[in-house]
C-alpha cells in the first residue's frame, strides 16, 4: 500500500464562522470535518450549527448533498417547499434543487438547527449557485 491509502485527521477542525448581513454578529458556524484541504476528494462532511441564520438559497450542478439534523428544530427549502427538519431527519438533496436551511421560530423566537452536511464528490466553492432570492424565503 502507498502512502496514500489513508489520512489520519487528528487536527481541529476548520471553523468557519457565519455573520448576519456583512456585520461582526456571528450567528452560527460551519465545522469542516473533512474536506479538500484535508485530501478528501470525494466527499466532505461538515456539521453546521445555525443559531439566527438563514443559509442563502443556492444550488449546486456538480454534487449532491446529504443533511442529517443532530438537534434543534429547522426548516427546509427544497425547491420551493418548506417543511420542517428535526433530530433523526434526514435529506438528500440532488443537483440542481435550489435548497436552504433555517433555524424554525419556536414561540416567536428564533431557535436554533444543528445537522451533518455530506458532500460527494467534496464541497467545491465554484459549485455553489446563490438564487438571486438570497435569504429571501
Amino acid at each position: 500500500m502507498s502512502k496514500t491509502s489513508w489520512i489520519f485527521l487528528s487536527d481541529s477542525p476548520k471553523i468557519i464562522k457565519l455573520t448576519q448581513n456583512n456585520s461582526k454578529l456571528v450567528v452560527g458556524f460551519i465545522e469542516e470535518i473533512t474536506s479538500k484541504e484535508h485530501g478528501a476528494d470525494m466527499v466532505n462532511i461538515a456539521r453546521i450549527h445555525l443559531d439566527d441564520n438563514v443559509i442563502p438559497l443556492h444550488h449546486h450542478k456538480n454534487h449532491q448533498e446529504t443533511y442529517l439534523c443532530i438537534t434543534g428544530v429547522g426548516q427546509l427549502f427544497l425547491n420551493d417547499d418548506v417543511m420542517d427538519f428535526q433530530p433523526g431527519d434526514r435529506v438528500i438533496i440532488q443537483p440542481n434543487v435550489i435548497h436552504s436551511i433555517r433555524p424554525k421560530k419556536l414561540s416567536g423566537q428564533m431557535g436554533l438547527v444543528e445537522l451533518l452536511c455530506i458532500c460527494a464528490p467534496a464541497f467545491d466553492p465554484d459549485d455553489e449557485y446563490i438564487d438571486p432570492r438570497g435569504t429571501n424565503w
